[in-house]
C-alpha cells in the first residue's frame, strides 16, 4: 500500500543529501524530470534547475537547515531533454541516525499551468490599464452601494485626483436636476 501511495502519487517525492545529491525519488518524480528512476539517484538535484533559479536553490537548502522548518519555493526546472517547467517545492529537512539534519523530503508539483495563467492575466491588465490611460473618457468602477472603486486619471481635467474620488457614492457628484435620469 505505501509503495504505491509513494511511487504513484500526483507529486514527485525526493529525498536530497545536505550536499544536494538526490537520494531516492518516486515514479512520478522521475516522470516530471523526464529520466529514469534509476539514473536519478546520485546525481545533483541542481542539474534539473534552470541557470537562474539555481541561487534560490542554493539559499533555500540553507534556509531549510537553518529553520528545521518546513519551506516552499518556485523555481524553473529542466528535464532530461532540456524541456522547462514552473514547479513548487515543499521541503522539510529530517535527521539521520545520529541526530544530525542531513536529508531534504521534497514534494515537488508541476504549477506551469498556474504560471502561464498568472503571465496571461498580468499581460491583459497591462493592456487594459495603457488603455485606460490613454482614452480621453472617464471610466470608473461602481460597488454594489454606488461607490467609486477606481475612477481613471482624465478625471484630472476636471479638478479632481482619482484617489481622492475612491469611495465617495457616485450620486453625490451628479447634479440633483440629473439624478432621476441617472437612477434610471
Amino acid at each position: 500500500k505505501y509503495s504505491d501511495l509513494y511511487d504513484f502519487a500526483p507529486v514527485g517525492y525526493f529525498s536530497i543529501s545536505d550536499r544536494g545529491l538526490i537520494l531516492d525519488a518516486n515514479l512520478m518524480g522521475a516522470t516530471m524530470l523526464g529520466m529514469e528512476r534509476g539514473k536519478l539517484t546520485g546525481s545533483r538535484f541542481s542539474q534539473f534547475i534552470a541557470k537562474d533559479d539555481q541561487d534560490v536553490f542554493y539559499l533555500y537548502r540553507q534556509k531549510l537547515f537553518e529553520t528545521k522548518t518546513k519551506q516552499v519555493c518556485e523555481l524553473k526546472l529542466k528535464k532530461g531533454d532540456g524541456t522547462e517547467f514552473y514547479a513548487q517545492l515543499e521541503s522539510f529537512a529530517v535527521k539521520d541516525e545520529a541526530g544530525k539534519y542531513s536529508t531534504i523530503r521534497t514534494s515537488l508539483s508541476d504549477i506551469t499551468e498556474r504560471k502561464q495563467t498568472a503571465l496571461t492575466l498580468m499581460t491583459a491588465k497591462q493592456e487594459i490599464e495603457s488603455i485606460v490611460k490613454t482614452v480621453p473618457d472617464i471610466i470608473y468602477r461602481l460597488d454594489p452601494q454606488g461607490r467609486l472603486t477606481f475612477v481613471s486619471d482624465s478625471v484630472k481635467r476636471y479638478g479632481y485626483l482619482p484617489e481622492e474620488l475612491l469611495g465617495t457614492n457616485v450620486m453625490k457628484m451628479v447634479y440633483p436636476e440629473d439624478k432621476i435620469k441617472t437612477i434610471h
